[in-house]
């Protein structure tokens, strides 16, 4: 398998706009079909100096997708799990029918921002021109179409494109699709075909997919053999197993070393138990002496961990556990033995963890923790503070939302603000300053733009505080002389970030 893209670097984050992505099986270019998922994955680069394609034949074919003219540059990435469990899905579609699969499949997402927080790509979309290009790509979707967006065919911003897609998919012919967008599950390819490929209802969804219809035929020989539950397992052993393992791996929650609890990341405490039959759990740290309850409060970045945790098997639902699990999964579903049960659980758990540092979610289990910052600084003009602006961003994030991440750009120009309409941009930035907690303003280079975003924050209640290097620059009386303003002068960066920690009670 081949992966060809379009990649767009956004700046020194590492993320990035990645659309137009393609697998090729063999040595066919003719599409066999589409897949709709998400958001771009972790699949990087294939070169390690990352070179654009300039291979004649590759262009040309790859021309193609573009309408038979290149509208950026192509680049050859690696591979990642769900790409190839992409491949499998289309390899057994096509055997299903008696053919050999070779070709290509086209990869749409619902946002086309290589950004693993779901809660940061919210904010940055809102800020890119992306819906022109889903549009392009609905126009271009090739049957068999295979939607696999998971739970956030119901998230009230992406909800919009899976719809369009969903609309799209049926009127090519995509008969396995319920009439009733509700009744769809739309099972991530990863879970369908890895880790919940011996479940009944992936199995069922396969078959769907398979056979074209909602009803497939399905013998109960394939689901009684891939479904069937390990007739003796001792739950206990594999338990100790795993928490020997762990006790060496991970710190223990204070005073619950006899229920195996451990601190899986700054978020989430995570839980191996043989009660239940035996399964792994996870949940978020105490807030303050109890566990959250998942249908009467919120907890930090619950959306964002459902989400991760749904495309590796796990049981999401807030129904489970009496609302205290984030989510669960059951020994039996690692294996048919206690030795596979064991190593597969560890391996999960691994790449779990290796998962959620990879995406830096922040903050813990504190109230006033998670807040959404709008950070205020001169755009339009020298971009000289830019690098100042994008570290005091990076410290702020450690525990926060920044809804201008922006801001701090360093390759941001003139011309490339102009790209959005004046209006767009005003209405933008209102609706994130009445959306934020609190201002964050570095007014060293004075800017009408940030004055005028502070005097509506005064106007709509909203704390403000003044950031200005007192050895470069004085502020205006208008801000100093005003008692709503919290003015925070300094004379070396290092005294940026200890105020910060008072303001954002670190």
């Amino acid at each position: 398998m081949k992966v060809f893209t379009h990649y767009t670097n956004l700046g020194s984050t590492g993320d990035g706009i990645r659309w137009r992505t393609i697998l090729k099986f063999g040595n066919s270019w003719k599409v066999k079909g589409s897949v709709v998922m998400k958001n771009p994955g972790a699949a990087n680069f294939k070169r390690p100096d990352h070179p654009a394609i300039n291979s004649p034949e590759e262009l040309k074919q790859l021309s193609v997708f573009d309408d038979g003219e290149l509208r950026a540059d192509w680049y050859e990435f690696s591979s990642d799990p769900t790409m190839e469990c992409i491949g499998r899905l289309f390899s057994e579609y096509y055997a299903a029918k008696g053919e050999q699969f070779e070709g290509v499949i086209q990869i749409f997402n619902l946002f086309y921002l290589r950004e693993a927080n779901l809660i940061t790509a919210l904010n940055k979309v809102s800020q890119l021109n992306l819906a022109n290009m889903i549009d392009y790509d609905i126009q271009h979707l090739s049957f068999p179409v295979y939607l696999g967006f998971a739970d956030l065919a119901w998230h009230k911003t992406y909800g919009v494109a899976a719809r369009k897609f969903f609309d799209a998919a049926k009127k090519l012919g995509a008969l396995y699709l319920n009439d009733d967008f509700k009744k769809n599950a739309f099972i991530h390819p990863l879970y369908l075909m890895m880790y919940g490929k011996n479940k009944e209802k992936c199995i069922r969804a396969k078959l769907q997919f398979f056979q074209n219809t909602p009803t497939p035929v399905v013998s109960q020989e394939l689901i009684d053999a891939a479904t069937a539950s390990v007739v003796k397992i001792d739950n206990n052993a594999i338990m100790r197993k795993i928490t020997a393992a762990l006790n060496e791996q991970l710190p223990l929650v204070k005073g619950e070393e006899k229920n195996h609890r451990y601190i899986f990341d700054a978020l989430i405490e995570l839980t191996v138990t043989d009660k239940e039959q035996g399964f792994v759990g996870l949940r978020h740290l105490k807030n303050g002496n109890c566990y959250y309850n998942y249908t009467n409060q919120d907890a930090p970045n619950e959306y964002l961990y459902r989400d991760i945790l749904s495309d590796y098997g796990f049981d999401t639902e807030k129904a489970i556990g009496n609302n205290v699990w984030l989510a669960r999964k059951a020994f039996k579903e690692y294996g048919s033995n206690e030795q596979d049960i064991t190593r597969n659980i560890l391996e999960e758990l691994k790449n779990l963890r290796n998962h959620l540092d990879h995406m830096k979610i922040v903050g813990n289990k504190n109230d006033h923790m998670n807040k959404k910052i709008y950070f205020a600084g001169f755009i339009r003009g020298s971009r000289v503070d830019a690098s100042l602006y994008q570290r005091m961003i990076d410290y702020i994030k450690r525990t926060d939302t920044v809804l201008t991440e922006h801001i701090g750009k360093t390759n941001m120009s003139l011309k490339a603000q102009t790209k959005a309409i004046d209006i767009h941009i005003y209405e933008r930035d209102t609706e994130w300053l009445r959306q934020s907690d609190m201002v964050i303003a570095e007014c060293t280079c004075s800017s009408l733009g940030v004055g005028y975003e502070l005097a509506y924050a005064e106007a709509h209640n909203i704390p403000v505080y003044i950031f200005y290097d007192k050895t470069k620059a004085n502020i205006s009386a208008m801000l100093n002389g005003n008692k709503y303003f919290n003015i925070v002068p300094y004379e070396s960066e290092d005294g940026i970030y200890l105020e910060l920690d008072k303001i954002l009670n670190r």
